[in-house]
């Protein structure tokens, strides 16, 4: 299988919410640098991804471009997450990933941080 592939592959259990095939992707050791936000552990991310999955009634991440070169490959997503509360959230997300061994071991990922924060806030008074 191709690193795009895996990609690919990655973003498909994204949307099934199949954790299982995210971790097998993500090496134990990962750099996944979130700009704006930090860096994050493997165990973060999943986590992370577990907390979406259980608040999300559906999840979907279109490839808008998916370049690979050697041993990296960058992904640009527009993503659409329906939240159990009825609202969704709309992203294009910039991730370039890194890898080794058939793993994800680094992913610098960009996204639209202030559409992330004002999704989160709670309502005004």
């Amino acid at each position: 299988m191709s690193n795009k592939q895996y990609i690919a592959l990655f973003f498909d259990a994204l949307e099934r919410g199949a954790i299982e095939t995210i971790q097998s992707l993500i090496a134990t050791g990962v750099k996944w640098e979130i700009v704006g936000l930090g860096a994050r552990s493997r165990d973060e991310v999943c986590a992370n991804l577990e907390q979406t999955f259980a608040t999300t009634d559906t999840r979907s991440a279109k490839l808008l471009s998916l370049i690979a070169e050697g041993d990296e490959v960058h992904a640009l997503v527009a993503s659409s997450f329906v939240y159990k509360n009825g609202k969704t959230l709309d992203n294009t997300l910039s991730l370039t990933y890194r890898f080794a061994a058939n793993q994800i071991i680094e992913c610098t990922e960009f996204m639209d941080m202030d559409r992330v924060r004002a999704f989160f806030a709670p309502p005004a008074a």
